[in-house]
């Protein structure tokens, strides 16, 4: 075989190889090695309270409230109504009345809201975080009625001339008052832990 014979048969092998190596990571993007939606982050801005908070794709996002047995649909669960505004609850897949698990979000420029902004259940010891910087103060408190329960963290700060309320809540009914006992949508203790990673990721933008 003629050099340049060895040399054409050496190139087909290599344009072969690439082709080859190429084929294998088209593949592999278009399948597992793509993004997958539940590691997927959103980011809700608002624009009036100037804030950013992030979450999971898998988790919505609506303007408005739910209430509960034991939790009532205010801007903020320690509010009076029609002192603040509901911005945004985002909430974690599958919630229903059974198990529900959410973060609210709710600011007031009202007077009344701003003077009440650290009113917390006086049973709960409060203390103080930090957030990207700013700190607020903290409320950590439970409670229980009549098959349903609640618990939530409840986060305040003043930002702007506003109270800034962030309640991370996770509330439902006991499963086994049902015949027969209903099913618990989704584990508690692994929703609390990416409530928690969205609360982490507050900030203010303006």
């Amino acid at each position: 075989m003629s050099n340049k014979k060895k040399e054409f048969l050496v190139v087909i092998i290599i344009l072969a190889v690439i082709a080859a190596v190429s084929y294998v990571a088209v593949k592999h993007n278009s399948s597992g090695g793509a993004t997958n939606k539940s590691d997927a982050i959103t980011a809700y801005i608002d624009q009036q309270y100037g804030f950013r908070i992030q979450y999971p794709s898998t988790l919505s996002a609506t303007s408005t409230f739910s209430s509960s047995y034991l939790l009532p649909d205010y801007w903020n669960i320690y509010a009076r109504e029609g002192t603040g505004d509901q911005v945004v609850d985002i909430v974690y897949p599958n919630s229903n009345n059974i198990l529900s698990a959410e973060v609210r979000i709710g600011g007031s420029t009202e007077p009344i809201g701003v003077g009440s902004c650290f009113d917390f259940d006086s049973n709960f010891a409060t203390s103080t975080i930090m957030i990207n910087g700013v700190r607020f103060v903290r409320s950590i408190a439970s409670d229980a009625a009549m098959s349903h329960f609640s618990s939530v963290k409840s986060f305040r700060t003043l930002h702007n001339g506003a109270c800034i309320a962030i309640d991370e809540v996770i509330y439902g009914t006991n499963p086994e008052v049902y015949s027969p006992p209903a099913t618990v949508p989704f584990d508690k203790t692994l929703a609390g832990a990416i409530l928690d990673n969205v609360v982490a990721s507050f900030i203010f933008v303006k």
